[in-house]
């Protein structure tokens, strides 16, 4: 007999997404394919990976791919709705609602065909979609057989979408990171690029993308109420590249705030360093679905002062904790809670850092794809 036939449709092969294909093609009891729509991400050309090399089935569409911004690009397949015809896989998992998930609808609609949908949107990354948008997206989420989602906040949008009275089942896989990169005790890690014979006593943190929406205009402002309030000036490091890195360099200077550290971008091996030896991580993002940031933290146990429109934050931040969920355009809340977190004494820091690697252990390969496995098997075995 025949394995069931399942395709994931994606636009790109994210580098985190790597251990989880794989993971999911190991353990699965069904033939599984990622799908790409086409064969390049030009939003980040360093995702090109040679597909032949990935340790999971890699089918590429002939297709085109936009880049809308740094973090976004659209995708359009020429050929999928023939593939999926010809093909029939027995089920078809879509990444969030794009064309790629209309077609497979249209696909459900001609040959009866099944599909889920894998979502870690949320209402606040959604906000701003048109009306249009919002109907499609309640019409292909009426339809689904199943959604697997990111966590609570993205469950919630899910649910939002579906007719009140008409029940989906829904499957959890928390997005991951490599937890043993981030949470080893060694202290054996690469030299050249954090002096920490000339850090400040205390030191504030920001890993990713300089720009508007990770919220560093408000950093930076936070950043000042902060050195007013402190005895001793505390470090900033900014470990990233982005438009907003200029912005930085100036405001430093004409605020004459000489712990503004600019690390630039840093290879991904070395950020365990700042992770561990900085005090307080801030994350102020405007919108954002699941920041890996987060997770990263949380493996190296530094409390987190994280924006309340990040999609894991009630997941895995306990307020007054392991750390605290502020409006990013509340300064005065903000500046308040790092003040209280680089006033924890020692006792309290081990307490929040044990609570954060406890968390973070449900976020982990292994149950996120036994959770793309229980889905299709559930939908596979309902009639």
């Amino acid at each position: 007999m025949n394995k069931p036939k399942v395709y994931l449709i994606q636009n790109n092969i994210a580098p985190y997404r790597i251990k989880l294909f794989s993971t999911i093609s190991k353990n699965a009891n069904f033939d599984f394919s990622v799908v790409l729509t086409a064969k390049k991400c030009k939003h980040r050309p360093n995702w090109d990976f040679d597909t032949k090399k990935m340790p999971f089935k890699v089918q590429t569409m002939k297709g085109i791919n936009v880049a809308l911004s740094y973090e976004k690009s659209f995708s359009l397949s020429f050929g999928l709705i023939g593939k999926l015809v010809s093909d029939r896989p027995d089920i078809v998992i879509c990444g969030g609602f794009n064309s790629a998930t209309l077609i497979t609808y249209l696909y459900k609609r001609l040959l009866d065909g099944k599909y889920i949908v894998w979502s870690e949107s949320t209402d606040i990354t959604e906000r701003r979609i048109c009306k249009a948008k919002v109907m499609l997206r309640k019409l292909l989420a009426r339809n689904a057989d199943a959604f697997i989602d990111a966590g609570t906040l993205s469950r919630r949008y899910l649910e939002s979408l579906i007719p009140e009275g008409l029940s989906r089942p829904f499957f959890r896989a928390f997005n991951c990171v490599d937890g043993l990169a981030f949470s080893s005790n060694s202290e054996d890690h690469r030299e050249g690029d954090l002096d920490m014979s000339n850090m400040p006593a205390q030191n504030i943190l920001f890993v990713g993308r300089l720009n508007e929406n990770k919220g560093i205009p408000m950093l930076l402002e936070v950043y000042q109420e902060v050195v007013n309030e402190c005895q001793n000036e505390p470090g900033l490091f900014l470990v990233g590249e982005g438009p907003l890195k200029r912005h930085v360099q100036e405001y430093r200077h004409e605020r004459e705030l000489s712990k503004i550290y600019i690390e630039g971008q840093v290879p991904y091996d070395r950020v365990v360093r700042y992770y561990k030896t900085c005090d307080v991580f801030v994350l102020l993002s405007l919108s954002d679905c699941n920041p890996l940031v987060v997770l990263e933290a949380l493996h190296c146990g530094i409390p987190i002062i994280c924006t309340d429109r990040a999609g894991n934050a009630p997941d895995f931040i306990v307020p007054g904790e392991n750390g605290y969920i502020v409006d990013p355009t509340n300064k005065g809340a903000i500046v308040q809670h790092i003040m209280t977190v680089l006033n924890w004494d020692s006792e309290k820091r081990n307490c929040a850092a044990r609570l954060s690697k406890e968390l973070v252990k449900k976020a982990n390969y292994s149950d996120s794809a036994e959770a793309f496995v229980r889905a299709c098997h559930h939908v596979h075995t309902t009639k």
